[in-house]
């Protein structure tokens, strides 16, 4: 047997619709994404999940519960968005405003520069590897859905391919990525195009 994540970005808010950054601020679903929740749990109608793990914010356990409603689902604090520090709640044209140069500089390294007030990349990175090696590690040989973040996300898929620049993955809300792990034992991981 194959052990399969079924990645999930969590749906729409109404910081998504103005483009803010929102890492812990804790922003429910709007009408949108608990549609595009519903619309999730008929396209997996069919899959067998044996398992549902979901970040600790609104957004993500929302999702969840409508996605997967006859399911228990665990929340896992560590698969939480990124700290944004001060770019929290900020449109990119605030934040250019506001940060030009903090901004700029985290763009062009994001590895090498921190966001004040929020958390490095290296922190993050671990965070989110060390969550995800859980999930593997307890659903062996079976399916788990993990409703997660972009940037979240983003880590995951940076790592299994080998991407430097994780910003530059596109994700969209309520988007599914299907992964296999193969052999988890060593952490080597494979794309699977199931979806």
């Amino acid at each position: 047997m194959q052990t399969k994540l079924i990645i999930v970005r969590h749906g729409i808010t109404d910081w998504s619709v103005e483009k803010r950054y929102c890492g812990r601020t804790d922003i429910p679903l709007n009408n949108s994404g608990k549609k595009q929740a519903a619309e999730l749990c008929r396209v997996l109608s069919s899959e067998k999940i044996d398992a549902v793990y979901t970040s600790s914010a609104k957004r993500a356990h929302e999702f969840a519960k409508i996605a997967f409603e006859k399911l228990p689902i665990a929340v896992m604090p560590e698969l939480n968005e990124m700290a944004f520090g001060i770019f929290e709640g900020l449109t990119y044209d605030e934040i250019m405003r506001k940060h030009h140069e903090i901004y700029t500089k985290w763009i062009e390294d994001p590895s090498g520069e921190d966001i004040p007030e929020g958390e490095s990349m290296g922190d993050f990175k671990k965070r989110i590897e060390s969550a995800f090696k859980k999930i593997i590690r307890h659903g062996e040989n079976k399916t788990s859905a993990v409703i997660t973040h972009a940037g979240t996300i983003k880590m995951i898929i940076s790592n299994i391919l080998a991407i430097e620049d994780i910003w530059k993955t596109k994700l969209e809300w309520g988007c599914i990525a299907a992964i296999v792990a193969k052999n988890e034992k060593e952490g080597k991981w494979v794309r699977s195009p199931l979806f």
